[in-house]
């Protein structure tokens, strides 16, 4: 069996705030990456595609958590089913797509861009409305779950809800608890969300994302015993972070920043993925506005480097060689402190992830890794996240699932 779990919004050096007993623990007893870097944007969706097919943006074609959809003129962010199924979104296969194909039982709770995953049998994908749990996970799991006592009927609210983040987050470990019991999966894919949550509307350091912190390890320790309980041979698990934080300072506003500089504004939508902001220039955008745009945002204080179609394959993108409703013109990769504002040119929260993470060290994670698969006490000081992919391979090829 092998248990991946995600652990949001973890800086390698936040393992040093407090105490971590059972990532230690993990650490202890095999394989830590000490810096695992993640990949552009540094937000959650495009970076949880990255890990499950080991590819970049240029390849599986999710590109952040918000984009804009041009056939639909409206944004989007990837939790939405409106936005499509991952059969449609991402373009290459998934590790467990593979896996499922040699009749694995793959399980998924609170993962990323599932939702009409073809591959998982129980499949609980994340989303922030009730109706879209109701209507789009593994029908005859849910119903199992909800006459078993769990409160799957709630699960939309909880996800919604930052304050109601460690109800979410007990569900999520409770119902993987069940399946380690109950459902003899092969794989699990399992996602906490509350030390991102608690990062975001305290700040990096709060009291409160320290409490998140202790609160999702102490999540993790609860499915290891249970597990060790089960006495499950060639279990394996897995526990890595997505991105870490930033505290942010100051708001970007795109539109004023333009218009401030007596730029044409009415051509462009935008979508906000904090420390970076996706571009999209629309049909009646001429080229001379689309260079002065970027000619004034380069030589703004708050931005890194604009990142088009010249650049691009230094951050793992590249323009689709076919129309892609979802692509952006260009992107604006922001300096740290500095992020994208909300549509009243506010901050709305305390800290911030989706920077260049080649640019803001903050933005990577770590990796904590025990099991049949790993040499106890091993380390390594850096790995890019998408090598995830190819451990998970290397367990599978190998017959210790």
């Amino acid at each position: 069996m092998l248990i991946l779990i995600s652990f949001d919004g973890v800086h390698y050096n936040d393992l040093k705030l407090t105490d971590l007993p059972n990532v230690q623990k993990i650490i202890k007893n095999g394989l830590f990456v000490k810096r695992l870097e993640t990949v552009f944007p540094s937000v959650t969706w495009n970076i949880h595609t990255s890990v499950v097919t080991g590819q970049k943006p240029e390849k599986h074609r999710i590109y952040g958590n918000s984009v804009f959809n041009r056939d639909t003129n409206e944004g989007g962010n990837y939790s939405k089913m409106s936005l499509g199924p991952k059969e449609e979104l991402v373009k290459v296969p998934t590790f467990y797509d593979k896996m499922a194909l040699d009749g694995k039982k793959i399980a998924a709770v609170c993962w990323p861009l599932t939702q009409g995953a073809k591959n998982i049998d129980m499949n609980l994908p994340e989303f922030y409305t009730q109706e879209e749990f109701d209507n789009y996970s593994t029908k005859e799991f849910f119903d199992e779950l909800k006459e078993n006592g769990f409160n799957v009927d709630r699960y939309g609210e909880w996800s919604e809800k930052h304050s109601l983040g460690p109800l979410q987050d007990s569900l999520t470990a409770e119902i993987i608890e069940y399946i380690i019991k109950n459902k003899k999966a092969d794989v699990i894919l399992g996602h906490f969300l509350l030390y991102d949550s608690f990062q975001h509307d305290f700040g990096v350091g709060s009291p409160e994302a320290l409490w998140a912190l202790r609160y999702v390890d102490s999540l993790i320790g609860r499915i290891m015993d249970t597990a060790e309980a089960e006495k499950i041979e060639n279990v394996n698990f897995m526990v890595f972070s997505d991105h870490g934080h930033s505290n942010i300072k100051y708001p970007f506003d795109f539109y004023k920043v333009l218009s401030d500089e007596g730029c044409e504004t009415e051509c462009f939508k935008t979508a906000n993925n904090g420390g970076s902001v996706l571009v999209y220039a629309l049909e009646n955008c001429k080229s001379d506005i689309i260079e002065k745009a970027k000619d004034i945002l380069k030589n703004h204080g708050a931005v890194d480097k604009i990142i088009d179609e010249s650049n691009m394959n230094e951050v793992g993108w590249s323009v689709p060689d076919y129309y892609d409703k979802l692509f952006p013109s260009f992107i604006v990769a922001l300096k740290e402190d500095w992020c994208g504002a909300g549509d009243d040119g506010k901050l709305s929260m305390k800290s911030m992830h989706g920077y260049l993470p080649s640019t803001v060290e903050r933005m990577n994670g770590f990796m904590a890794s025990c099991g049949t698969h790993f040499e106890k006490g091993s380390n390594v000081d850096n790995m890019e996240i998408t090598k995830i992919y190819d451990i998970a391979m290397d367990i599978y090829e190998k017959g210790e699932l």
